[in-house]
């Protein structure tokens, strides 16, 4: 330990807003406060993440994946650990922690700390295979470089344990929550009102990122299943993702496009929930 204040670097590839996404802007606003910490985030895409931390003042630089391939962005994580000085990096995803745990070898110096924010998504197919390279190249730079993994969650914590990572190695550290931030800021009414939804119309809605692993089109089938019955209902899907232009398919499939709302990506999110009746979540696997 020295005097000076320890240098962190968060590596995140921040394609969607998605939970991990909210979990490091949570963390790092709190971390950017603390003199016990120099902090610096590198991003593979200039997104919503992006927007909100350059918001709240950290250091954020972004290597777009889209223009540079790993060798280039290991490249240019070399450089920046080399250039701060880092001391640790943490990770987030597959993707991150391979290709910053291969730079800050390089580097020569930082440690390398990774967030397993879930467990492996279901899958099939191509899809599932490259996952499952992906998860064993991660698994290995785990096993050999990192020197520590935080799990957000027991079922987490014991999925590691049970890959043959030791219960020293692995820390259950549930994600924390902005209790300041984290509540609605308009009216019901009014943010009915924006979607020509009135007071007294029953809302029903789910919120996450538009993937098959959330089962927003389970949501999409029980909505039929009521509007039959109950044709005065809405419902409202919150999010943005890969899956949105068939979800809205298989809503017009089932003859509800009229009675269903996509809200796209929004930083509102609890004023959303909080002018729902019934919020469902769906999905078929959270860490």
């Amino acid at each position: 330990m020295t005097s000076r204040a320890m240098r962190v670097c968060h590596v995140m590839s921040a394609d969607l807003w998605a939970g991990a996404e909210v979990q490091v802007a949570t963390l790092t606003s709190y971390l950017a406060r603390s003199s016990e910490v120099t902090l610096s985030v590198v991003l593979f895409n200039d997104g919503s993440l992006a927007a909100e931390l350059r918001r709240i003042g950290i250091d954020v630089t972004v290597v777009d994946e889209r223009n540079h391939g790993a060798v280039d962005i290991v490249k240019a994580l070399t450089t920046h650990f080399r250039v701060r000085q880092t001391d640790i990096v943490h990770t987030h995803r597959y993707k991150d922690n391979i290709l910053a745990t291969a730079a800050a070898l390089v580097a020569g110096g930082p440690r390398i700390i990774r967030t397993v924010h879930g467990l492996t998504e279901p899958m099939r197919g191509w899809a599932r295979l490259k996952w499952l390279a992906l998860e064993t190249v991660d698994r290995f730079a785990l096993g050999h470089c990192a020197a520590a993994v935080v799990a957000v969650s027991r079922d987490t914590a014991a999925a590691m344990m049970g890959k043959g990572f030791s219960q020293q190695f692995v820390r259950q550290i549930h994600n924390g929550i902005d209790m300041v931030n984290t509540r609605a800021t308009r009216c019901r009414d009014e943010v009915r009102r924006e979607f020509g939804i009135a007071a007294d119309t029953p809302l029903v809605g789910t919120a996450g990122r538009l993937t098959p692993v959330k089962a927003q089109d389970d949501f999409l089938r029980a909505a039929h299943l009521i509007a039959r019955r109950q044709p005065d209902f809405r419902f409202v899907i919150v999010g943005e993702g890969p899956e949105e232009s068939a979800l809205r398919q298989l809503a017009a499939d089932l003859g509800i496009e009229s009675q269903v709302i996509f809200t796209g990506g929004r930083r509102d999110v609890n004023d959303l929930i909080a002018a729902m009746d019934v919020f469902v979540l769906p999905s078929l696997a959270e860490g």
